[in-house]
């Protein structure tokens, strides 16, 4: 029998992080923020799956940009009112001994000015085909700030 099934559980090194195992929980929407903010109920969502064994946890998509509005439930990590929100949810995955990573993220034209009230900013200005808003063709001012908006989340 082949030997490939044991890897699974065991650890890994990515970086400076070691995983107990190689059962990763990836980033998908749970439509659970509350106030554009993580809530309690992702505090126990993520904190489940590492009582579970999960090896490493990916959170839900945040938004680095204040043009980055696709849907209503979207985290905005571009507020520093997110932080003692993911502080009390990493370290309760941490107290599992599970790592939790972050997927930052900005949806481009992918996005609506319904909620925002400014128009959706893309490589160009085309309508996207589910919001059919057509996005401002981003200028070279505009990717600087986009690039800062990633660097500024990443760091928080």
């Amino acid at each position: 029998m082949s030997n490939r099934p044991r890897l699974l559980f065991t650890p890994l090194k990515i970086g400076n992080i070691t995983v107990k195992n190689r059962i990763v929980f990836s980033a998908h929407l749970t439509n659970y923020a509350e106030d554009f903010l993580p809530s309690e109920r992702h505090l126990y969502y993520y904190r489940e799956r590492a009582r579970g064994g999960t090896g490493l946890i990916i959170t839900e998509e945040q938004s680095t940009h204040p043009t980055d509005h696709p849907y209503e439930k979207l985290i905005h990590a571009f507020h520093r009112r997110v932080i003692p929100h993911y502080r009390r949810i990493t370290a309760a995955v941490h107290a599992e001994g599970t790592p939790i990573l972050a997927q930052i993220n900005h949806n481009g034209g992918q996005s609506s000015g319904m909620f925002t009230r400014l128009p959706a900013w893309a490589p160009s200005a085309l309508a996207d085909p589910l919001f059919r808003e057509v996005a401002k063709a981003v200028e070279h001012e505009d990717i600087l700030e986009i690039i800062q908006g990633y660097a500024r989340v990443a760091s928080s």
